[in-house]
């Protein structure tokens, strides 16, 4: 499994590349639960900044992920289509 400073906006959030907008704000919200400061999700984890980059992270890819301009250009960096392919 990759570490995840190495996976996807979408593998952060565990959504496919065509997740609709509504599918990725529900993830991000599940992350952010999972990863809240008293959730034992976090004790893999340990490092407090490095719980701190992950949940920025998350941020940054809910708000990429949410916006058709930024995530045009994310998943044209990806090398993916407008229909979520490779």
């Amino acid at each position: 499994m990759k570490r995840y400073t190495e996976q996807s906006y979408y593998e952060l959030l565990e959504v496919p590349p065509g997740a609709t907008v509504e599918e990725i704000r529900a993830a991000y919200q599940r992350a952010a639960r999972l990863y809240d400061v008293d959730s034992v999700a976090l004790y893999p984890v340990g490092d407090p900044a490095r719980v701190e980059e992950l949940k920025k992270l998350l941020l940054e890819a809910v708000e990429v992920l949410s916006d058709p301009a930024l995530r045009a250009r994310y998943d044209h960096g990806l090398g993916i289509g407008t229909n979520g392919v490779h």
